[in-house]
């Protein structure tokens, strides 16, 4: 006769392996979604930017600050579109990259299953250390560089931050202006290089902001895009951080083509020492770019509503800065802001 407390311990040993055979509470395995970053196939392949006017470019440095993916179920009720997600991350989270490595970098894995939807916003500003996440290869002094200074709150510009000349707010209402609206936006983006061309040699170093302008031309606060992943598999997703588009001569790039030549000559009619700075570029006025009916270095092309929205550029910085900067990440390839063109 077995005893009592000798059945009790079969009970409990047969609904110990029931429940271990299993999957964890009933819902199928997880696949992952691995997110990926990298500055596209030239910096990856250590390989120069060639321009079509015979510059070619190297980026030695290429800082980047980007919000982390962030996955969600889509908004549907339909059983067939359910997405499970089953290890949930902190939304928001801000990781700094140097992409001029001949590299890529997990940016973060996800165990999910089903469709799902992914939030993406690209690049984001970040506040003081501990809200940044440094990826491979960063180092602390990299991470301060683009730290706003904490003497310059936002919405506060200094003139030397401004790069203007004692006076020249006071007495130039658009530059005021222009220069509050950019004290909004800190550093996002930190570009260094070196373009040569037969015995010409040119060096920048930029910090380029996230501006207003970004959302009037195709980008949004989070962008959305399906993913489908089955259980146990891993589906890589490519996000690409191209610095060949800061040479682009047309926002958009079907009809555009990589130049060089502007930089060069912003810094022969500066101090030319063989330095493109951010107030050489600003001096140079976009209209002095273009022959008679050339629509290089415009908005030709893009919607009158998209027009409305984006502030004007003049200067050849103001390309860099407000236009060019929306057409830096390609999400699996694709860009990630949806220009919004003329019909």
């Amino acid at each position: 006769m077995v005893k009592p407390r000798f059945r009790i311990q079969r009970l409990l040993l047969g609904l110990g392996l029931l429940v271990s055979c299993l999957p964890p509470d009933g819902r199928p395995e997880p696949g992952t979604a691995r997110f990926i970053v990298s500055g596209g196939p030239n910096l990856v392949a250590g390989q120069p930017i060639v321009t079509q006017d015979g510059w070619s470019i190297r980026i030695t440095k290429f800082l980047v600050s980007l919000q982390s993916v962030y996955v969600n179920p889509p908004d549907t009720s339909a059983e067939v579109k359910r997405c499970e997600v089953y290890v949930p991350q902190e939304p928001g989270q801000v990781t700094l990259f140097d992409l001029s490595l001949p590299r890529s970098f997990v940016m973060s894995e996800w165990l999910i299953f089903g469709p799902c939807d992914v939030y993406f916003s690209g690049f984001i500003r970040f506040f003081g250390s501990r809200s940044l996440r440094r990826g491979d290869g960063v180092t602390e002094q990299d991470s301060k560089i683009l730290q706003p200074r904490d003497d310059t709150p936002v919405g506060v510009v200094s003139r030397e931050e401004v790069n203007q000349p004692p006076g020249a707010l006071d007495s130039n209402e658009n530059a005021v202006r222009d220069s509050r609206r950019r004290a909004d936006f800190a550093p996002v983006i930190y570009v260094v290089g070196e373009a040569t061309k037969v015995e010409q040699r040119q060096r920048f170093a930029w910090k380029l902001a996230k501006t207003q302008n970004e959302y009037a031309l195709g980008c949004t606060l989070n962008q959305t895009y399906p993913l489908v992943v089955r259980s146990n598999a891993t589906v890589p997703v490519s996000i690409e951080i191209t610095p060949e588009s800061l040479f682009l001569d047309s926002i958009d790039e079907s009809v555009g083509t990589l130049r060089f030549e502007p930089m060069a000559l912003a810094d022969r009619q500066g101090d030319n020492d063989g330095v493109v700075t951010k107030q050489e570029l600003q001096t140079l006025e976009l209209s002095s770019l273009r022959a008679t009916g050339d629509a290089s270095y415009t908005l030709q092309g893009v919607s009158s509503e998209a027009r409305a929205l984006a502030s004007q550029p003049v200067s050849l910085w103001d390309y860099l800065e407000d236009v060019l900067t929306s057409r830096l990440i390609r999400w699996q390839g694709q860009p990630h802001c949806t220009l919004p063109k003329k019909l």
